[in-house]
């Protein structure tokens, strides 16, 4: 989840203007399909039987997604962006990733200034709950 708040907080936007408002959209509806599905998984327990299919759809959409944009959204980008912006733009990416949300949250909103007020707060209750139940630690 912080990988993917952090691209539309920071990258999408920069490739909606400088390289293709197209390519930015599409990834950012690749992402709302794969947060939804998180959403989904996030309700279930492992032994449903609707678990299986859903944590194989995840996958599928992720590699989808990462395929894409590693043969066609990154190659755009290093094409029309300088190494310092595209190095400025990964700095941007690790500090967003420092306060995103750690959950799925579909109805959040993924534009300014609704993104940029909310994912914070969003992430910080995230992580509150995230120490409470131990998630992402070893039991």
């Amino acid at each position: 989840m912080r990988h993917s708040v952090a691209e539309e907080a920071d990258v999408y936007p920069a490739v909606k203007k400088k390289v293709s408002e197209s390519e930015a959209e599409h990834a950012k509806e690749e992402h709302a399909e794969a947060e939804r599905t998180m959403k989904r998984l996030e309700g279930l327990k492992p032994d449903e039987p609707e678990f299986e299919a859903q944590l194989a759809l995840l996958m599928h959409e992720v590699r989808e997604h990462v395929a894409e944009e590693e043969t066609e959204m990154f190659p755009h980008m290093r094409s029309v962006f300088t190494e310092e912006e595209l190095v400025d733009l990964g700095r941007k990416v690790e500090s967003t990733k420092k306060i995103a949300p750690t959950r799925p949250h579909p109805s959040a909103p993924d534009e300014p200034p609704g993104d940029k007020l909310l994912g914070p707060v969003t992430g910080l209750l995230d992580r509150m709950r995230d120490a409470v139940t131990r998630r992402g630690t070893e039991r």
